[in-house]
């Protein structure tokens, strides 16, 4: 019995295996990325072992949508130790013999999957805890400038709350975190009480989506605030710039 005929017959899952080159195999199995693409898989066998791997596919595929840093980093190393999972120049994989290809097969291929699924886990992220993504950014990279989180000028008015407040007192800059429509309106009545009490600052906007915002509320908070940052993106392109010369 040849290589190929021992792999079929110890992976228990409907499967093909074509032999690419020497000692490399290419595994065909119902296994499929979150967009449909079926997962790839080799089986490379060099010096009597046994090597589970993907060539560096998943990865290649990975990055033409998110960068592994931060926290997409951490979940990646943390799904790779929860299965027992190696990485080499970008290739994931796990070592086996032919009395444990089986298990090792599909616990390679699960595995494979959630780090397939890591791109539309941070897009679900990032709609859902914006502020969580902005305020673990902001903590980062903003570590040798002065703020204040989650800041309240005006003492006896608790609601009107600045998200970040960058600076001194005598013209701070404040940064207002806008995920929707009634963020929006919220930081337009801030806004509003803030220069009553004849407060001087900058008043500086990121959203989470410009292009969700209405028209009317467009047009209300660009009023009375003097910069904005589209989305998450852009603003962690350029904030790090642009509020370190406002604050210097």
């Amino acid at each position: 019995m040849n290589l190929i005929e021992v792999i079929k017959e110890n992976i228990k899952p409907y499967i093909d295996i074509q032999e690419t080159r020497p000692n490399l195999y290419q595994i065909i199995a119902p296994f499929y990325h979150e967009d449909g693409d079926m997962v790839e898989i080799y089986i490379e066998y060099k010096d009597g072992k046994i090597k589970i791997c993907d060539m560096g596919m998943t990865l290649m595929k990975l990055s033409y949508d998110i960068e592994l840093k931060n926290t997409n980093e951490k979940i990646f190393n943390e799904i790779l130790k929860e299965n027992y999972l190696d990485v080499e120049n970008g290739n994931i994989f796990i070592e086996s013999d032919i009395k444990t290809i089986n298990s090792k097969f599909l616990q390679y291929a699960n595995a494979i999957s959630k780090i397939s699924g890591l791109k539309y886990f941070t897009k679900h992220r990032q709609k859902n805890i914006f502020y969580e993504i902005l305020s673990e950014f902001v903590r980062e990279k903003f570590a040798n400038i002065s703020y204040k989180e989650k800041y309240t000028p005006i003492e006896q008015y608790k609601d009107y709350i600045v998200d970040f407040m960058f600076g001194t007192k005598q013209k701070p800059l404040y940064l207002f975190a806008v995920k929707d429509d009634n963020k929006a309106k919220d930081v337009i009545i801030a806004n509003q009480a803030f220069r009553l009490e004849k407060i001087s600052f900058k008043p500086v906007v990121v959203y989470q989506n410009y292009s969700t915002i209405s028209s009317i509320t467009k047009e209300k908070i660009l009023r009375v605030t003097d910069k904005s940052f589209l989305d998450i993106e852009q603003f962690k392109e350029e904030a790090y710039q642009y509020i370190s010369e406002e604050v210097a």
